[in-house]
């Protein structure tokens, strides 16, 4: 039991790579660069930011699809007026 308890210690103080990355700045300092990131083009967006701080605000990056971003929306019940999809668009 004493091996299977070490095991789990040892386990839960190793840091993931997410949590490594999480270490280096806020989600906040990558949504404050967005601006500068749409300004200066994709090659100013450091991985971190494209591999997981930009997830944070449903903005993901896809190597399938090179130098673009698929933008997920939450839409309240379901249901959407066409001036709200024309502004999306």
């Amino acid at each position: 039991m004493k091996a299977l308890e070490d095991a789990y210690l040892a386990r839960s103080k190793k840091i993931n790579k997410i949590e490594k990355v999480k270490e280096l700045k806020k989600p906040q300092d990558a949504y404050d660069r967005l601006e500068e990131y749409a300004q200066n083009g994709f090659d100013s967006i450091p991985q971190e930011d494209k591999t997981y701080f930009l997830k944070c605000f449903g903005i993901y990056y896809r190597p399938a699809t090179p130098e673009k971003f698929m933008l997920k929306l939450r839409i309240p019940g379901g249901f959407m007026r066409s001036d709200q999809a024309k502004v999306i668009g």
